[in-house]
């Protein structure tokens, strides 16, 4: 029998391996024509970004269905819990053979959501292609008042409406923590069909002491605010879904 613990362990491990193994194909427009039907999974994050990340990744998964639905695609997104519970036993069912593991690579990632669209099928669900997102945590270069990462320009965030433009030159070429969406989308057969990243917004803002010296990196607190920055790195992600 699977340790429920292990279970858990070995779910969340091959979601986020995504965020370890790079873009696996190069960013070609998906084989399929519109109108698609298209199964939406939730929005996962990190698991240590969980609390923090959570709002969102619900917000995601609004504007991922939305921009799809706009793109004349038929859009199933199932419930959350119902979600992860096909893919809890899709992900054991690939190591029953070996036995819990933390150490996953990509095919064993890519067998565990065949595992996934067969479970799909048994439920009656018929399909185009099933959408995987991720909201994880990516770094950004920063240029003055600029940072760019995964196809993105952003603002550098500041906590102060003045700020010491010296600090502005010493950072640069540094990194900033910054928020990305990953997409790995794959066939109704199971196939991988492409994998993207897009990024969304900043993660953090630069605040500085009351003498205005010692500019540090503190959370913002209008992280997902800003809906055109997140339509945008979304619109990056899916790209190889969306018509010029």
């Amino acid at each position: 029998m699977f340790d429920r613990k292990a279970g858990w362990v070995l779910a969340l491990s091959l979601w986020l391996v995504a965020s370890w193994v790079g873009c696996a194909t190069p960013p070609e427009r998906a084989p399929l024509g519109p109108p698609r039907t298209l199964v939406l999974a939730p929005t996962r994050t990190d698991a240590r970004l969980a609390e923090r990340f959570e709002p969102g990744a619900r917000r995601l998964d609004e504007l991922i269905g939305r921009l799809l639905w706009e793109q004349d695609n038929v859009v199933y997104a199932p419930p959350r819990d119902e979600f992860l519970a096909l893919w809890r036993a899709a992900s054991q069912s690939v190591l029953l053979a070996d036995g819990p593991s933390a150490d996953v690579d990509a095919a064993r990632y890519d067998a565990a959501v065949l595992a996934l669209v067969d479970a799909l099928h048994a439920r009656g669900e018929r399909f185009d292609a099933l959408i995987l997102p991720q909201l994880t945590l990516r770094p950004g270069s920063v240029q003055g008042h600029a940072v760019m990462w995964d196809g993105v320009t952003r603002r550098l965030p500041f906590a102060q409406r003045n700020h010491d433009p010296g600090f502005l030159l010493s950072r640069r070429g540094v990194q900033a923590p910054c928020t990305s969406l990953r997409v790995i989308a794959y066939s109704d057969r199971g196939e991988r069909l492409f994998e993207r990243i897009g990024g969304l917004e900043v993660a953090k803002q630069v605040s500085y002491e009351r003498n205005g010296s010692g500019g540090r990196w503190t959370d913002r607190d209008d992280l997902f605010a800003d809906s055109h920055a997140l339509r945008d790195g979304v619109e990056v992600a899916l790209q190889p879904l969306l018509r010029n």
